[in-house]
């Protein structure tokens, strides 16, 4: 948990990785300086958490956050390119898959790159227009035309390709790809100026959207305000 400076209390923020598995904590600290506590969570590849994905309980999650869509795994239609394993084709939802988050009085922000190379840009897209038009304004999507799956805070370099996990199941059809550690290196896309655009106009929009959800109050000298980035 990071916490900002100053007396509290504190809107808190629930900060969660895809398949990285272990504590990734670089965003949780940096939403920290904008005046949120932030917990990084964890839930896979980290101290007694299971090593493979399909060990996870998915009550560990009850007390913490949900998934908005159930995947069904294709791992057969795994596309092996020069950059990377390009898995866009591999993970399939149906109508009926979405978990009814527009029923529930939640406000969502949806942040898409349409150069997307690890999820359909359509599964988050078909996700806003699930919302019912009287529900719609408990919904928001912004689509960043060439930008890629890993939209970072700004600043961050483009990572079009990065290694990433490798469930065992999908092992058997990357034989002679993967790592002795159960890596691969994962196409993310992403392309560069577009990327970057996206990366610095997202993170307004995800502070904002905290800011006006979460935030009771603000006043002069709140380090929320105070904070260039």
């Amino acid at each position: 948990m990071f916490l900002p400076p100053g007396k509290g209390p504190f809107p808190c923020v629930i900060d969660m990785f895809g398949v990285v598995g272990s504590c990734v904590e670089f965003r949780a600290a940096l939403l920290a300086s904008r005046g949120f506590a932030a917990i990084a969570l964890p839930y896979f590849l980290h101290d007694d958490l299971p090593v493979d994905l399909r060990e996870l309980e998915l009550e560990y999650f009850m007390v913490s956050t949900f998934s908005f869509v159930l995947f069904r795994n294709r791992y057969d239609k795994i596309i092996v390119t020069e950059e990377g394993v390009d898995v866009t084709e591999t993970l399939h939802c149906n109508v009926e898959d979405y978990v009814p988050i527009w029923t529930k009085d939640v406000n969502v922000l949806i942040i898409s790159g349409l150069d997307d190379r690890c999820l359909k840009p359509d599964f988050l897209y078909n996700l806003w227009k699930r919302y019912p038009s009287n529900r719609k304004h408990l919904c928001t999507i912004y689509r960043y035309p060439g930008a890629g799956h890993l939209i970072e805070p700004p600043y961050s370099p483009l990572a079009r390709s990065t290694l990433g996990y490798c469930p065992e199941s999908a092992i058997k059809y990357l034989k002679g790809f993967t790592t002795d550690n159960r890596t691969i290196l994962v196409l993310w896309g992403g392309e560069t100026e577009a990327h970057a655009h996206a990366q610095e106009d997202s993170w307004k929009r995800i502070l904002n959207h905290f800011r006006t959800t979460l935030q009771t109050s603000q006043k002069k000298g709140d380090n929320i305000l105070d904070s260039k980035l």
